[in-house]
């Protein structure tokens, strides 16, 4: 394969490590759980799914932050054009959807539309760099348990939100 050929698929050295190093892979057991989430109880559930995605992006950190720098890179180069095709395969909000199953309907979709969009800042990369760079934690258990009480508050707040409108 020709360089031009490669860097027409790859623009950046980062994009094929990425693609070489299989993330999917990474990300195997947080698929297996939402698969088949051992319990009915949304917030376990949710507090399963962060601790098991922090823990995928805590095994491999170099891997989780070059791929956040493609991303990134990814965005910036399509911003001239004014493409704005998502750069991520969407999975985060799979995830959580998959864990706030049990709640059916109960939030109405105002309130879980705003409940799903708030835990998407306790799952992902995002997560995982604010904890580290701005929080200043470096214990991967703080950082876990810290994701995981961020995301319960987020679910209380929301029942509890939803409770007081009726």
């Amino acid at each position: 394969m020709s360089r031009a050929t490669a860097y027409r698929y790859f623009p950046t050295q980062e994009s094929l490590l990425l693609d070489v190093i299989n993330v999917e892979a990474l990300l195997k057991p947080v698929e297996d759980l939402v698969a088949s989430f051992p319990t009915d109880d949304a917030a376990e559930r949710l507090a399963d799914l962060v601790g098991a995605f922090t823990q995928a992006m805590l095994s491999d950190e170099a891997l989780i932050r070059t791929g956040e720098r493609v991303y990134m890179d990814t965005w910036l180069a399509n911003q001239p054009d004014g493409n704005h095709t998502p750069v991520r395969a969407g999975r985060r909000m799979r995830y959580i959807d998959e864990a706030l199953r049990p709640l059916g309907e109960q939030l109405g979709e105002s309130g879980r539309k705003r409940l799903r969009c708030a835990l998407a800042l306790t799952i992902g990369t995002e997560a995982l760099i604010a904890m580290k760079d701005s929080a200043g934690l470096d214990d991967d258990e703080e950082i876990v348990a810290t994701l995981e009480w961020a995301a319960g508050a987020l679910l209380r707040a929301a029942l509890h939100d939803f409770e007081a409108a009726r």
